[in-house]
């Protein structure tokens, strides 16, 4: 089944909009600036999914937003496409999703609204939850869920703080709770990648017998994590640092040489296995040419990766209250790739 993200915004109290549907309460907090992650999510699906009422509230808007990508409008009503890529339906979610896998649909953003999420999550098809949660209490209006459902534990992805003061959460459905009886025993697609590297070594490899490493995608975000993850399976990043800010802030530890990571892409799918080879805290003015060359990035200039990088830490220090300066302590870290699937693996040469 593909993946199924509820992407939307909500006030504090659990609300999507207003009673009668109004979502002008959200103006305040658009700027020209910041789009919140919006244009990487966007990029990241395939495919919309939208209930009647959300559906005829975006046709008030003006001009259709999401040209090119095919959407499906869920409706006991006869409603006219706007689209020709646009399929009005009344068939179950569960049918829905059958037709995206039949299509090569790997993500769909479910627009809303909280009726179709409801039904969405009564069959245990939404695979991630993306909230941006505003500082406003509406009172009442249009919930998250049109309907009471039953308990559902989430792991919690990323998080990030807006200076607007927008928090935004990215949840991921546990794997019990993927359309699949929760005695079933199934595991997740990074426990299989680790799983497969594992059988790939001697009976004898220390890392054979070693537990589950943590997985993580570079950036911030879905684009980010597709670019970067790449750059390392080619072998031109062989490089990274980290905000020692952002690591104390949420209660990391430093990375250690000897350390393995499960690299993501930008829809959460494992890519390779890294080894951190050496770490060195330094000061942001004090990377020099040479790092910024391993980082990989851009045209591999101190130049690039210092402009680079000077939005990319702007942007992550805020959480920790921080304001960036030329002396953000960074953790920089050099790692090799030990493992990726369907090449040699050179932890085989690992001294």
């Amino acid at each position: 089944m593909p993946e199924i993200v509820y992407y939307l915004a909500a006030s504090l109290d659990g609300y999507i909009a207003t009673p009668d549907g109004g979502v002008a309460w959200l103006a305040p907090f658009e700027t020209a600036s910041e789009d919140y992650g919006y244009a990487a999510f966007y990029a990241s699906v395939d495919a919309l999914l939208f209930g009647s009422r959300t559906y005829e509230q975006v046709l008030s808007f003006g001009s259709w937003p999401y040209p090119g990508k095919p959407c499906w409008v869920f409706s006991q009503r006869s409603l006219a496409p706007a689209q020709p890529e646009l399929t009005v339906t009344a068939r179950a979610p569960r049918e829905v999703a059958a037709e995206l896998e039949s299509c090569g649909i790997r993500r769909a953003w479910l627009v809303g609204g909280g009726q179709l999420a409801g039904a969405f999550r009564a069959e245990a098809l939404i695979t991630e939850y993306i909230v941006s949660i505003i500082p406003v209490i509406l009172g009442a209006g249009i919930p998250l869920f049109g309907a009471a459902g039953s308990e559902e534990k989430l792991e919690l992805v990323e998080h990030r703080i807006y200076p607007t003061g927008v928090v935004h959460v990215r949840y991921r459905a546990t794997k019990d709770l993927q359309g699949l009886p929760k005695t079933s025993k199934v595991s997740s697609p990074v426990e299989g990648f680790w799983q497969s590297y594992q059988e790939s070594l001697m009976e004898d490899d220390p890392d054979r017998h070693r537990e589950l490493p943590p997985a993580w995608g570079f950036g911030d975000g879905p684009e980010m994590a597709d670019e970067l993850g790449r750059l390392v399976c080619r072998g031109t990043k062989t490089a990274t640092c980290t905000s020692l800010w952002e690591l104390e802030h949420d209660g990391d530890p430093p990375p250690q040489p000897g350390d393995l990571s499960i690299i993501l892409d930008g829809r959460g799918d494992p890519l390779c296995i890294i080894e951190t080879m050496e770490v060195e805290i330094r000061p942001f003015n004090a990377v020099d040419a040479r790092f910024a060359y391993d980082e990989g990035e851009g045209d591999r200039s101190l130049a690039y990766w210092r402009a680079a990088h000077w939005r990319f830490f702007s942007r992550a220090s805020a959480p920790a209250g921080r304001a960036p300066d030329e002396a953000i302590p960074l953790v920089c870290e050099r790692f090799r790739v030990v493992w990726m699937p369907q090449a040699p693996s050179t932890h085989a040469t690992k001294p």
